[in-house]
C-alpha cells in the first residue's frame, strides 16, 4: 500500500497563471514607478514649438548660411567682479570679418537652465563698451545654463549664437 503525502501540493495551471501573472505584475509596477519619476523630472522638451521648428528647418538651415555669408563672429561669457563672485555679469562680445567690434546692435538673450526646473529667463542686453554687451546675472540660480543670443537690427533677426555657461 502506498502512502500519499497530502502535504506536499501539486503544480498546476492555476498556479503557473498566478505566478505569471505576479511576476509581470511587479515588472508594470516598477516600470510605471520609474517611469513617472522620469516624466516628473524631465518632461523632455526645452522647446515649445519643437514640432514647427522641425518643419521650418529649411529656413533655420538657409539662415545659418546667410549668417556664415555675414563673417560675424561672437564671445560669449560670464564675467565675475575680482573681490566676489557675487556679481556675476552675462557679457556678449561682436565682431566683423576684419575683427572690428560691432556697435549699436539690439542684442537679446534668452538663458535655459538645464535642471529639472527648466527655468527660462531672457532679457535685452545693454551696450558697455566697444562691441561689448552685458546684463548682470547675479539674481539666477547657480548651475549650468545655455545661453542663445539674438542680434537684431531693424527687427530682423540676422545673427544668432549659442554657448552653455556655469553661473557660479
Amino acid at each position: 500500500m502506498e502512502k500519499t503525502n497530502s502535504s506536499k501540493t501539486k503544480l498546476t495551471g492555476k498556479h503557473v497563471l498566478f505566478m505569471f501573472l505576479a511576476f509581470f505584475g511587479v515588472i508594470f509596477i516598477v516600470n510605471g514607478i520609474f517611469l513617472s519619476q522620469a516624466i516628473k523630472s524631465f518632461p523632455g522638451e526645452i522647446s515649445k514649438k519643437s514640432y514647427v521648428q522641425g518643419i521650418n528647418y529649411n529656413d533655420t538651415i538657409h539662415e545659418m548660411h546667410q549668417q556664415v555669408l555675414l563673417g560675424w563672429r561672437s564671445e560669449i561669457g560670464v564675467m565675475h567682479s575680482e573681490d566676489t563672485q557675487k556679481n556675476s555679469v552675462l557679457v556678449a562680445r561682436f565682431f566683423d570679418r576684419d575683427d572690428q567690434p560691432l556697435n549699436e546692435l539690439q542684442v537679446n538673450a534668452v538663458l535655459n537652465q538645464h535642471s529639472s526646473k527648466h527655468q527660462n529667463v531672457s532679457f535685452p542686453m545693454q551696450f558697455s563698451t566697444n562691441g561689448e554687451y552685458a546684463h548682470p546675472i547675479d539674481s539666477l540660480e547657480t548651475g549650468r545654463w545655455t545661453v542663445q543670443i539674438e542680434v537684431k537690427k531693424s527687427s530682423e533677426i540676422f545673427f544668432k549664437a549659442q554657448k552653455e555657461i556655469f553661473i557660479p
